[in-house]
């Protein structure tokens, strides 16, 4: 009788990888090669992991110079992605200045008790709040989005729905359909920022993770310059043509515009195409984003599947990942409520109050000329401690900048409030450089560390998801913010700069949950901080945790288990 050719291969194959664990436990090997990993298409030895986690292991010791000429590609692929992401920093900027322009007053302001005309509290908060609200739409939307499509195919979609609501915004004839433009511009704008952390989140090298991640942010900070800087110009005009306030919202056309014709040349994540079993699609890809020179695809392919195989054998469920996933398990349930409590010390830090600084200081009489000057000096020095920044988290660490950054944030949130009680020239000279220093300090201190570490400690299945959710909570409190600070700082409330106390107050929760579970993550792969998560490594010991002995103890317990030992 002829032999199943078929099934003795699949048993030659079982008993080769059941060999395998024994003989990597026996030998002190700390590379998990899971039995899952053998059912992938084009499943790889475990020779060419151990040659992947070779090459990650030697990246760790690269100097920066050394990785942006090795991974220049990286870059540049990633490009596309972050010009997306200019436009929630220029909408931002336009709505900072947008109330200080004639025409704009004019056409949506109200008359004050004082005689000059100023934007009504409801609809400033109502504007500033609907963007958010509807970012918070698409941040919830991304996370399927981009599991079934990939993030360029989603930020492409994306680029192309962003041109309705411009125009809304540019043909407003009145508050209510200004509003609904802001609403509708803010959920491409939210799948923006998904999708360009995703791709950056999965697609570059161990020692550009940090920097690219801060890139998202310097994207948002130059667009807030040019957004200042456009509507500065039309400052003087008082009519409603095309040289005043519709073209500060005109100019958003732009981005949307340069997205699309970048986007269709630039890669896709490996990651996307590994989990979609379509490992010569990946291959493609990691190609692409290293170079037709690099004679390692091969070994790069297969740490992305290990890491995604690892994965899947931590949970019962090996199909497409779920949003109650998230919360399913005590490991998963940490790794989201930590990533959540990142973007919600965004929030408690006074984004909405500091984004609103320069209407504001328009509002308390402050020379607007030498205000401005001030503004964009400061948002610049925010866009460079956004390049900066990268590196300097690279150095120090995550956990380090965004502990003690905090702390230095909350004294200058708090001096602001201080300076409410002032009534000198002086204490309003000190407000305006305050007010502007706070953004330059959020950024570094929460923002940039932020985008790094929501990148960073999401597992490769789930990280879509809880990308998606960690900016959609974001985006909820921002809106919540601001609806309740104009009404606080102006009136009713009337709190002036004082408004700052509330969110130095909240800041001290905000430096107790990074002491208690924001973990460091420099230097550390994707599976080796899947290893720390399951082994339940306190936050604050994960630097110094060896993850090698634990990979070890990992492979030892799964050899034993299958009755090897």
């Amino acid at each position: 009788m002829k032999p199943d050719s078929k099934s003795d291969t699949s048993l030659d194959m079982d008993l080769k990888h059941e060999d395998n664990f024994v003989e990597n436990a026996i030998q002190g090997k700390t590379i998990f090669f899971p039995d899952n990993l053998k059912d992938y298409p084009d499943a790889p030895t475990y020779a060419l992991v151990a040659e992947g986690y070779d090459l990650l292991e030697e990246e760790k010791t690269w100097s920066n110079w050394r990785t942006l000429k090795t991974n220049w590609r990286q870059v540049l692929h990633t490009m596309p992605y972050l010009i997306a992401c200019i436009g929630q920093g220029y909408d931002s900027g336009a709505n900072g200045i947008a109330g200080a322009m004639g025409a704009f007053l004019i056409k949506f302001g109200e008359p004050t008790a004082a005689g000059s005309l100023a934007i009504p509290s409801l609809w400033l908060s109502l504007w500033g709040a609907f963007l958010y609200l509807g970012m918070a739409f698409g941040n919830a939307m991304t996370g399927s989005l981009v599991d079934r499509w990939g993030p360029r195919r989603v930020i492409l979609v994306a680029s192309v729905c962003m041109f309705f609501p411009v125009a809304l915004q540019c043909f407003a004839v009145n508050s209510i359909m200004l509003l609904f433009g802001k609403m509708l511009g803010g959920i491409p704008m939210g799948i923006f920022i998904v999708s360009a952390n995703n791709f950056i989140s999965e697609s570059v090298g161990i020692k550009l993770r940090a920097p690219m991640s801060c890139l998202v942010g310097l994207m948002s900070n130059f667009g807030l310059v040019l957004g200042l800087t456009v509507g500065y110009m039309g400052i003087g005009h008082i009519d409603n043509g095309w040289n005043s306030w519709r073209l500060l919202f005109a100019v958003q056309f732009l981005f949307p515009g340069l997205t699309i014709v970048t986007v269709i040349f630039a890669a896709d994540s490996p990651v996307y195409a590994v989990k979609k079993g379509r490992p010569d699609i990946a291959l493609k890809m990691i190609a692409r984003l290293n170079g037709p020179k690099d004679r390692h695809t091969q070994a790069r392919l297969a740490v992305v599947q290990q890491t995604v195989a690892v994965e899947q054998l931590a949970h019962t469920h090996y199909g497409a990942s779920h949003w109650a996933d998230l919360v399913s398990n005590p490991i998963d349930r940490n790794r989201t409520f930590t990533t959540i409590g990142l973007w919600v010390s965004q929030a408690f830090g006074g984004a909405s109050f500091l984004g609103q600084g320069l209407y504001f200081l328009s509002q308390l009489g402050i020379n607007f000329d030498i205000v401005f000057s001030i503004s964009i000096s400061l948002v610049a020095l925010s866009a460079l401690m956004s390049i900066f920044t990268g590196y300097i988290l690279e150095s120090v660490g995550r956990r380090n900048v965004f502990v003690y950054g905090n702390i230095f944030h909350m004294g200058i949130l708090a001096a602001v409030g201080g300076l409410g009680w002032a009534k000198s020239t002086g204490a309003g000279w000190a407000l305006a450089i305050l007010l502007n220093l706070g953004i330059s300090t959020q950024v570094f201190a929460t923002n940039s560390p932020a985008y790094t570490l929501m990148n960073e400690i999401s597992s490769f299945r789930l990280r879509a998801k809880t990308q998606a959710l960690s900016m959609f909570c974001n985006n909820v409190l921002v809106c919540g913010f601001n609806l309740m600070v104009p009404y606080v700082f102006q009136a009713p409330g009337n709190l002036g700069s004082k408004t700052a106390l509330i969110f130095a107050g909240l800041e001290i929760f905000v430096i107790a949950f990074g002491y208690a579970y924001v973990p460091e993550t420099r230097n550390r792969t994707a599976a080796e901080i899947d290893l720390l998560y399951e082994n339940k490594t306190p936050a604050r010991h994960f630097e110094k945790t060896d993850t090698a002995v634990l990979q070890h103890e990992e492979i030892v317990s799964h050899a034993q288990g299958q009755g090897h030992a």
